[in-house]
């Protein structure tokens, strides 16, 4: 399986590094895109055991927090109008062509101190055209990972904790396309740091990065 991780910035402050071109973003190899919109992405947090510090208000554990900011206008939606729609899901599967964000990580592919990764290896080529079939998201099932969201915004609530929003922002840049920027202001940029509740609104840089896909 081939798929890309998002990672605190602790964890890899030796990759942030200073540019000089116009834009820092990078698309995955090969090239790909999906070649019919809107991407439809569901957003399922497994009723059985769910991820649960995205906590009340959030009645869903997060699933109503990520469809707002996906459907908004500050993420990708807002640099391609209906380019995303996403969804309460119930169920997943791999291969199914229709990309899911499942929590607590079922197949375990978000080792270490990975908050969430993508699948990005389902896609084929058509006359040197990379097409997506599929890429599902999975979010870190480890204890020592907290999210809030911003729906249970209060003063001083981030504690070290992640904003779920963001993160997914970050995963779902994957979904359509998109690799690491090396731009630490850009929701592509491959590092967050805890109580960051910026990544969901994307910047310049992701949206050159997007326009040269659809």
């Amino acid at each position: 399986m081939t798929f890309s991780r998002f990672f605190p910035a602790a964890t890899a402050a030796a990759m942030i590094c200073s540019v000089s071109t116009a834009h820092a973003f990078s698309l995955l190899t090969p090239t790909r895109s999906w070649d019919t919109v809107p991407v439809s992405i569901g957003v399922m947090n497994d009723s059985v055991s769910p991820e649960t510090s995205i906590g009340a208000p959030d009645p869903d554990f997060g699933v109503t927090a990520i469809t707002n900011a996906l459907n908004g206008g500050v993420g990708w939606n807002g640099a391609a109008p209906g380019l995303v729609h996403a969804y309460s899901a119930t169920s997943w599967s791999l291969n199914d062509a229709e990309p899911t964000i499942v929590f607590n990580d079922p197949l375990g592919v978000c080792a270490g101190s990975c908050l969430a990764a993508t699948l990005i290896g389902s896609y084929y080529l058509s006359g040197g055209t990379g097409v997506i079939q599929d890429a599902d998201v999975f979010v870190s099932r480890r204890a020592t990972v907290r999210f809030d969201s911003e729906l249970e915004r209060r003063p001083m609530r981030c504690a070290g904790s992640y904003y779920i929003e963001g993160v997914i922002m970050h995963e779902v840049g994957h979904v359509l396309g998109l690799d690491h920027s090396s731009d630490p202001a850009a929701t592509m940029f491959a590092t967050v740091d805890p109580c960051n509740d910026l990544m969901d609104a994307i910047t310049a840089d992701d949206i050159a990065g997007l326009a040269t896909l659809y």
